[in-house]
Parts: C-alpha cells; sequence; structure tokens
C-alpha cells in the first residue's frame, strides 16, 4: 500500500482535523466514512484495514491520481476557438427548430469548454452574442486577408480556427486538442477533401507569412486509424435546408457512438482493465449514460451533457451521492470527476426503471413511498442545503445570458409563488433527492431492492419536495396520490401540494433555460408554466376561503 493511502486510512481512523483540505473530501463526509469502514468490515477489531478496505482506499487513490492528470491535461489544452463565417455561407441556416448551424458550432466548442469563442465575419446579418465575440469585417474586402491582419493584432497565443458554416463532430477536435503537431488539419475519409480546420499558434501564422497559407493549412494527415470524421467535406453552400437537416442527424447519432467510446475508456482507466465491452446505452435528459462490462462486473458510465457545469456543483454530487451509497440507497460509488462530471457506478442486476405505468401497481408504490422515508429519517446531513430561488435565480441568470425573454407575467407570478411557499407547515430541512422523479427509481427485479440514482440536485431541503416530485413527475391520479402518501407516513398533504406548484414553476424555467441553450425543450416549458399556475390559483383561492370561514 502507497504512503498516500496509508496516510488516508490513518487519518479517517484518527480523525484527523486536517485530513479534509487533503483528501478533497468534506469534513462531514469524512466523519460518516469512518463508522462504515467498520460497518462494511474494511476494518478488523483491532482497528487494521482487512484486503477489501486496501482495496476501497486505493481506489480512492487511483480516482485521485486519474483527476490530476486530466487536469494537467486540460491546462495544456487550447482554450481558443476561432469561427470564420463569409457572407452568403450556410452559417445562418437552420438544422432545427431551435439552432442554426453556426450556433450548433459553439455550442460544440462551449460543451469542450473553450473559454474564448470568436466569430470572424464580414456577413452583416450576423448579430453579437453572449455565446461569443463577435469580430466584424469590411464586406467589401477579402475576408481571408482581413481576418489575417486581425489575427496578427489579437495576439491569441495557441487557437483552433474553423469555418463556420460548416457542419462537424466534435471528436474532430478533441482530436485536434489532443495532438502536440502544429499545424493539423482534418481529411474527410470518405473523399479525402481538406476541411478548414487548423491548430496552430502565433510563430506558425508569423513563419508563413501569408493568411492564406494559414486557411489552407497544408495538412499533415489524420492517422486513418483515429477515424476522425466531419460530415462537411465539402461546401454545403446551395444545398436544400432537407439535406442539412438530415446531414446534423447524422452527426447526433455519431456523437452518441462517440461518447459511448469515451465511456469505454473512462471504464478502462478506472478499473485499469482494457477489455471493456459496450452493452448498450441507458436513458436520461441532461447526460448521457451507458451500461458497460469489464471482466464479470458491469457499471454505469456517464458521460455529462453540455453546459451542465453551468448550473451543477459536482464537489455536492460527490459527497452527497457517497453519503447515499453507504447508506445503501445509491448504486455503488465507484468514480467520480468533480471537474467534468463523468463517473462510474455499479449495475443494478435485474433492473426495473419506474414509469408512471408500474408506479400504478402497489408493491411498487409502497416501495418508493419506504425508500424515500428511510433517506428522510437517516439522520444523515447532507454538505448543502437545496435551495429553490437560488438555483431559479441561477436558471434566471443563464436565459437572459442567452438572450431569451422570460414570459411576460413571470415576475408577478413569481411573487405569488413565493408567498405560497411561506405559508408551509413544516419548516424542517432533511437529506433529500430533490430530482425524485419516477426514472430514478430503478429494482433490481430478483431482488426487490430498490435504489434511488442520479444526486445531481441533492441537498438538505423539505421532505415534502420528494414526495411531491415523484407525484407530479410520475403523474399519480388521486388515489395514487393518497395510497402513496399513507405509505409514506406523517406528512402535511397541504405542504405537499405546495411543493408540487413550486416544482412546476421551477422545472418550467429549467426548460427555457435548455432551450435558451439550443435544445428542444420549450414546449415543456409551456406545459410546466401553464400547469403551475393553474394549480397556483387553486391553492389560493382555498387559502381565501379557508380565511373568510
Amino acid at each position: 500500500m502507497s504512503k498516500r493511502v496509508l496516510h488516508l486510512f490513518q487519518g479517517i481512523l484518527q480523525q484527523q482535523e486536517n485530513l479534509a483540505e487533503h483528501s478533497g473530501f468534506s469534513p462531514e463526509l469524512l466523519k460518516t466514512l469512518r463508522p462504515h469502514l467498520v460497518e462494511n468490515r474494511f476494518i478488523d477489531e483491532n482497528g487494521c484495514l482487512r484486503s477489501k478496505g486496501r482495496n476501497f482506499l486505493e481506489l480512492l487513490e487511483h480516482q485521485e491520481l486519474m483527476i490530476q492528470k486530466q487536469r494537467q491535461e486540460h491546462q495544456n489544452q487550447v482554450h481558443t476557438a476561432i469561427l470564420f463565417v463569409e457572407k452568403g455561407s450556410t452559417a445562418r441556416l437552420r438544422i432545427n427548430k431551435d439552432q442554426t448551424v453556426l450556433a450548433h458550432n459553439v455550442q460544440v466548442f462551449k460543451q469542450l469548454g473553450f473559454e474564448e469563442i470568436y466569430v470572424v465575419t464580414n456577413d452583416k446579418h450576423l448579430y453579437q452574442s453572449k455565446d461569443y465575440r463577435l469580430i466584424t469585417m469590411d464586406k467589401s474586402r477579402s475576408l481571408i486577408k482581413q481576418f489575417g491582419a486581425w489575427l496578427q493584432q489579437a495576439a491569441i497565443d495557441k487557437f483552433i480556427v474553423i469555418d463556420g458554416s460548416r457542419l462537424f463532430e466534435s471528436r474532430l477536435i478533441d482530436l485536434l486538442n489532443q495532438t502536440d503537431r502544429f499545424p493539423l488539419a482534418g481529411r474527410n475519409r470518405e473523399n479525402g477533401h481538406l476541411l478548414a480546420v487548423l491548430k496552430a499558434d502565433q510563430t506558425f501564422f508569423n513563419h508563413t507569412g501569408k493568411a492564406e497559407t494559414l486557411l489552407e493549412a497544408i495538412s499533415f494527415g489524420i492517422d486513418a486509424k483515429e477515424q476522425v470524421i466531419c460530415l462537411s467535406p465539402r461546401s454545403i453552400r446551395g444545398v436544400s435546408k432537407k439535406n442539412v437537416k438530415k446531414r446534423y442527424q447524422k452527426i447526433l447519432k455519431r456523437e452518441a457512438q462517440y461518447n459511448q467510446i469515451k465511456a469505454k475508456v473512462l471504464v478502462s482507466q478506472v478499473t485499469c482493465r482494457k477489455e471493456v465491452e459496450a452493452i448498450k446505452q441507458l436513458g436520461g435528459l441532461t447526460n448521457q449514460n451507458f451500461h458497460l462490462e469489464v471482466q464479470d462486473k458491469q457499471v454505469v458510465a456517464r458521460i455529462p451533457g453540455a453546459f451542465t457545469q453551468e448550473f451543477i456543483n459536482r464537489r455536492y454530487e460527490d459527497e452527497n451521492s457517497t453519503l447515499m451509497s453507504l447508506l445503501g440507497i445509491n448504486t455503488a460509488h465507484i468514480y467520480f470527476n468533480r471537474d467534468d462530471g463523468s463517473k462510474v457506478n455499479g449495475y443494478i442486476s435485474n433492473p426495473l426503471t419506474y414509469s408512471p405505468k408500474v408506479l400504478e401497481k402497489e408493491y411498487y408504490l409502497e416501495k418508493s413511498a419506504q425508500l424515500l422515508k428511510k433517506l428522510h429519517s437517516s439522520g444523515l446531513v447532507f454538505v448543502n442545503d437545496f435551495d429553490w430561488q437560488k438555483e431559479l435565480t441561477s436558471y434566471e441568470q443563464i436565459v437572459l445570458k442567452h438572450e431569451v425573454k422570460l414570459p411576460k407575467d413571470y415576475e408577478e407570478t413569481k411573487a405569488r409563488v413565493q408567498k405560497l411557499y411561506a405559508t408551509l407547515k413544516d419548516q424542517t430541512k432533511v437529506a433529500c433527492h430533490c430530482d425524485a422523479l419516477c426514472e430514478n427509481f430503478v429494482i433490481d427485479k430478483k431482488t426487490g431492492r430498490l435504489f434511488l440514482v442520479d444526486w445531481e440536485y441533492s441537498g438538505n431541503n423539505h421532505p415534502a419536495w420528494d414526495l411531491a416530485s415523484l407525484m407530479v413527475e410520475s403523474q399519480m391520479s388521486k388515489k395514487h396520490q393518497a395510497a402513496f402518501l399513507k405509505a409514506y407516513g406523517d406528512i402535511e398533504v397541504r405542504d405537499v401540494r405546495i411543493c408540487m406548484v413550486i416544482q412546476d414553476f421551477i422545472w418550467s424555467i429549467w426548460g427555457l433555460m435548455k432551450h435558451a441553450q439550443r435544445m428542444d425543450f420549450y414546449d415543456y416549458f409551456e406545459l410546466r408554466y401553464t400547469r403551475a399556475k393553474k394549480n397556483l390559483r387553486k391553492l389560493e383561492e382555498e387559502s381565501h376561503e379557508d380565511s373568510t370561514c
């Protein structure tokens, strides 16, 4: 065992005060971890570490080393993207209801963590966006020559240049960022057409002296084994909208395949095993999850969705998930990267994922109520509080950042919802999942053991919140709502109804935020916002009737 693992073990046993600083975990989590090391027989009666305890702590160390390596790699990568868009190009062509070719390309760079994105153009119809810096050139002069002059003045160290009117896969940028070769241009493997894609630096530009050479980028070629595909091998000017949309759908399909490969690589690194077999892709609203097998063990790997770092605190999720795994409510917590949100968890054998139809059966309804009761009465305290008003503010900021308007009656409705929230009878806060939709409940059909997964939004909250989540998200009938609350036990029914209204309200703005991030969630926003106002009015009328009696 390494000295670092031994230090962590000794620190947990001795309850060292400064251990949290060295290990990266909070004092609350480490305090909770110690009794579970004993309970799970990681430590014997004499306080000595058993073999499985050693394996557990070495896994923690391996995880830490992996994350440190990935942080170093991130620091060495290029973080500036330049998209040039000529007038008359297809950059403004829509590939779906909410997104243009250019918006898709900008989204890819944002998803990959690029900190600076420039759009250089001589198209007067392109406007400034908070997603990128717009550099407008003279439309009567050559864009390429103007671009070269601007690039020299901008004094950007390292950068990636791409034609903003071409659709491309994120793997192309991934490869460019991973190589040390300068310059590097991509070729499409289908017909070998050179793409206007370049990774370069100012040194290269100064040596060439010509902007034309910079943009044409003499290709060093990409190894065919790396299978880099860009689905726009030639100029797409003049092509129909139908063809562009079809090409975009093909890109989405290939992106999912690429994420599956990334999941396999992640599991291989975590387990130190080369043979990883992908079984299938699982569901997920925000992230992509994959069921994989390594040797005789099965795991689930998560590849986080775009922009999740804008509204999810990964440290909170990591610590809360760990506590829930120790409590036996969450699946085994194998690996978690707080920087990018990727993770590996244990797989549930013989799984049945809850659905509204499943919850119509009394057995499954009662199991979910009992599991939530176990969570709320556990006495565990999460590292953070879930503050729905703070969450709402963060969603509002992202919506406004992307220049999308909130509803006209939004401020008035928000004030009414806040007033309703203040009438909650039970103000006690306990450990809560805070996103207890039915798809997050998964039962092992063979053993009957129920798990609650995906703790991205977890925190200390009112217990009525989790009950309301499951009821509203599964659209329970009044009959099943009554049976569910009865199985749970002591709870204020009106508090649950209030939380149902609040959740429709807050998740409607979450949907608007997704819409602002160029995802197809506008109908979702409208449905929940309308329902929130309808049920808000009902509760207000009931309160008025009670006050006049």
